[in-house]
């Protein structure tokens, strides 16, 4: 029975050895962490009060008299001459002593900044003040506003001379035996008469159509353009070619396709940013 008791409590104690030993391994590694930082922070204030000391913040008196701010004393700190000699004698005009020289030179930067002043607004404002800036007229041209579309349609010149009979709408056509809608304006002409250009611009495309025959086509400002069928085209008249209001760009056909009508005509469409618009309002009345 003893020896049963004494195993038992040499177990215990051997038991109670291996917490006591885990409770101080963990309390060393907490001090031991402890003065890690204690250290760290130590060091790092120690090397921040070294480095200021031996790099002190810039002051007027440590930066050096040639890259010091230059500054201009008022009229009311301004020494006089002969103060800042140590008499009460005024310098003479024109001769510098030994306290009016820094005056002398106030003045002289004062001057300078008045006529520098002066001469940039003179060089920069007109005599009615608005701003204008040499060699560059395209800065004092006032902005051009772009046309609408009335104001670019009502300028249109009648493309022949002749009267329009058949304008927009549905047509009975008895050479194709259909309905078809007329997207322009017809005019009644003679054979060989001349065509022109209502408005200035580029020629886009000539081609052929099996109603309309030779078909040109011209672009204007603001997205406009203008088709002219049942015409002889110039032999200038060419993609690309630039034409002015007035020019002649070719003549009524007297042979081909005319839209199942007999008569020679002159076939005209207005469009406007790819579609059809009603251009006998603005011809109708001329």
């Amino acid at each position: 029975m003893r020896e049963r008791l004494r195993s038992m409590l040499s177990r215990f104690l051997a038991g109670g050895h291996r917490v006591l030993a885990a409770k101080w391994a963990k309390a060393t590694a907490v001090i031991l962490i402890c003065l890690l930082l204690f250290c760290t922070g130590l060091y790092l204030g120690l090397r921040s009060a070294l480095m200021v000391r031996a790099f002190p913040p810039a002051s007027l008196s440590n930066i050096p008299a040639t890259n010091r701010p230059v500054t201009t004393p008022s009229a009311q700190e301004t020494p006089k001459s002969g103060d800042a000699a140590g008499g009460t004698c005024p310098t003479a005009p024109g001769v510098a002593g030994a306290g009016g020289s820094g005056t002398a030179e106030t003045e002289t930067r004062k001057t300078d900044t008045r006529e520098s002043s002066a001469s940039s607004e003179g060089r920069g404002s007109g005599s009615d003040g608005a701003s204008k800036t040499p060699g560059n007229p395209e800065a004092t041209r006032p902005a051009v506003r772009p046309r609408t579309l009335a104001e670019i349609l009502k300028d249109l010149s009648l493309p022949v001379e002749g009267q329009p009979y058949r304008k927009e709408g549905f047509y009975y056509l008895e050479a194709f035996s259909e309905w078809k809608y007329h997207p322009g304006v017809d005019f009644k002409a003679a054979a060989g008469q001349p065509v022109k250009a209502p408005l200035a611009g580029t020629v886009m495309e000539v081609y052929r159509s099996p109603v309309l025959g030779t078909v040109v086509r011209l672009s204007h400002e603001g997205g406009v353009e203008t088709r002219y069928g049942c015409i002889t085209p110039g032999e200038d008249i060419l993609p690309g070619k630039e034409v002015a209001k007035g020019d002649v760009i070719g003549w009524i056909s007297d042979s081909g396709p005319r839209e199942g009508d007999s008569e020679p005509h002159l076939h005209f469409e207005v469009h406007s940013q790819g579609k059809a618009v009603l251009s006998d309002q603005y011809l109708g009345g001329r």
